[in-house]
């Protein structure tokens, strides 16, 4: 799907693309060729990722964190804009997994690097 909206881009006519889960399967060198695509997109349309990669979510410029919990035997979902200081902890954590390290608060700065402003996602 990203190859064809890539190829599309600017023709296809519709504002908004969604992709959940587009990094399935993905990482290292695949993930940053993926969030390069979708930061070209993001030129011709308003992209929406839902990801857990930290190379895709590095390349946005807005962070929202959803969450899902069960309440009174119902399942809610929050989202929430993530402020820098919370999308660096976010995409360390993400580089990290459950154990936040100094490294990877520092590797997570590093990849948002020129990246946080207040936009839409990729562009």
């Amino acid at each position: 799907m990203l190859a064809i909206k890539t190829a599309l881009a600017g023709r296809a006519g519709v504002p908004t693309l969604i992709f959940d889960e587009v990094d399935t399967g993905l990482g290292g060198r695949a993930a940053a060729t993926v969030a390069r695509k979708l930061e070209e997109l993001a030129n011709h349309y308003q992209i929406i990722v839902i990801s857990h990669l930290p190379q895709l979510a590095g390349r946005a410029t807005t962070h929202y964190h959803i969450e899902k919990t069960e309440s009174g035997g119902r399942v809610v979902t929050q989202v929430r804009l993530l402020n820098p200081e919370e999308r660096i902890g976010e995409i360390a954590r993400m580089l990290a997994g459950e154990h936040v390290t100094d490294g990877a608060l520092a590797n997570a700065r590093e990849m948002l690097a020129g990246k946080i402003q207040a936009t839409s996602l990729f562009g």
